[in-house]
């Protein structure tokens, strides 16, 4: 089960917490379609490999399974619509095996010139506290905001092109 985030609890179950935001010339509605359809997720999703099991278009309640490059090697990811709520928001719980268990909620709020997207990725790596060393060592939060961060920007080149 994963826990409150670490700024308000000292624990080795808490969560490590990276956030990002663009905006996009486009309409939140057109976004999230093309954040929930799957076979958009290569041109979308940093990192991302393909799925291998679930559907065409996420839904609430939707798991599937997918691949993707993390620290050179190729991981199954396990993914679970947890929270949907089209077109504001959608959230997926995620596990990698012997990796981390993660939460990623992807918000959408209209602004001025477009619609601001917002990826929020809460997560907690394996092994308890010695899981937590090894991700400083290795730049964990470093890597998981450049996650975010690249993904962000694909999804804004996708969809303003």
């Amino acid at each position: 089960m994963l826990q409150m985030p670490c700024e308000k609890r000292r624990s080795e179950n808490c969560m490590i917490k990276v956030q990002a935001s663009i905006l996009i010339n486009t309409t939140a509605e057109d976004i999230f379609v093309a954040m929930i359809d799957t076979k958009r997720h290569r041109e979308l999703v940093y990192n991302y490999v393909d799925q291998y099991d679930g559907p065409e278009f996420l839904s609430a309640g939707s798991y599937f399974h997918w691949r993707m490059r993390l620290y050179g090697l190729t991981r199954r990811v396990h993914s679970l619509v947890s929270a949907f709520d089209p077109p504001r928001q959608y959230q997926e719980t995620i596990r990698i095996n012997g990796f981390m268990k993660a939460v990623l909620t992807k918000t959408l709020e209209a602004e001025k010139g477009g619609t601001l997207l917002t990826w929020t990725w809460e997560y907690i790596p394996a092994f308890g506290t010695l899981g937590k060393i090894v991700d400083r060592i290795i730049g964990g939060q470093r890597t998981a905001l450049r996650g975010v961060e690249e993904s962000l920007k694909m999804i804004k080149a996708a969809m303003e092109s």
